[in-house]
């Protein structure tokens, strides 16, 4: 329980992040693939269970 009361911080701090230098662009203007950023970050979390190693 502990690590995911730290991690929902992290999390939410680099969502943010992608969304707003999505929207802003990098540098030069082009842009970043932030939706693919967090389709990737929400498939981690949601495949997670499966991968986790059972003791």
């Amino acid at each position: 329980m502990g690590g995911r009361v730290r991690l929902l911080p992290v999390a939410a701090i680099w969502i943010v992040m992608n969304i707003v230098f999505g929207l802003m662009g990098g540098p030069g203007g082009e842009s970043i693939a932030w939706v693919a950023h967090l389709g990737g970050f929400a498939f981690g979390l949601a495949a997670f269970p499966l991968l986790r190693r059972r003791a």
